[in-house]
């Protein structure tokens, strides 16, 4: 049910960020990226918001170089 649930907010991100964590899902813990994903950026509804959280994150957790 958890699952279904987290794939449910996944359509409500931003495609860029979408494509970004479908990635990380098939390279690193999906419990990583629940965390990091359905915690803080899930629950922005703008799209520019949810870009920003996302880089925010993204950097400081070396999800990207």
């Amino acid at each position: 049910r958890q699952r279904i649930s987290a794939l449910v907010r996944l359509t409500f991100l931003a495609p860029d960020i979408q494509h970004e964590v479908l990635g990380l899902v098939a390279s690193k813990s999906s419990s990583l990226t629940e965390r990091l994903l359905f915690e803080r950026v899930a629950r922005l509804l703008l799209w520019t918001e949810q870009r920003a959280a996302w880089e925010r994150l993204a950097s400081g957790c070396g999800l990207r170089p």
